[in-house]
């Protein structure tokens, strides 16, 4: 009778302690799954932060150039043209003259 009630205390006592080892690879196993998601996300934020520091860093040049271009136009430093004069092309009488290249003598000298 000793002998069953043991029999009965170790079974049960090895259903539940597999019960809690299959519950602990379940856990382990979406922890895994949810720290590689994590790690995509944290790949594509990175990614996305140095895209945004580029765009920022281009549209900050642009502004720089178009307050540039406003403060030009409120100060009136450039003036703009009224009138677009065309000339026609004018034909080159001088004649081209063929320069040759002097050969100039190199010495090499090799010291130890």
């Amino acid at each position: 009778m000793k002998n069953n009630a043991i029999k009965k205390v170790n079974s049960t006592l090895c259903s539940v302690l597999a019960m809690f080892i299959v519950v602990s690879v379940i856990g382990y196993y979406l922890a895994m799954t949810y720290e590689l998601s994590l790690n995509k996300l944290s790949n594509q934020i990175g990614m996305l932060n140095d895209e945004n520091s580029d765009l920022q860093n281009d549209l900050d040049r642009l502004k720089s150039f178009s307050n540039v271009d406003t403060k030009i136009n409120q100060l009136k430093l450039l003036q703009k043209a009224d009138k677009v004069i065309e000339v026609s092309a004018v034909a080159s009488a001088a004649p081209v003259e063929k320069k040759q290249l002097k050969s100039t003598v190199f010495n090499w000298s090799i010291g130890y």
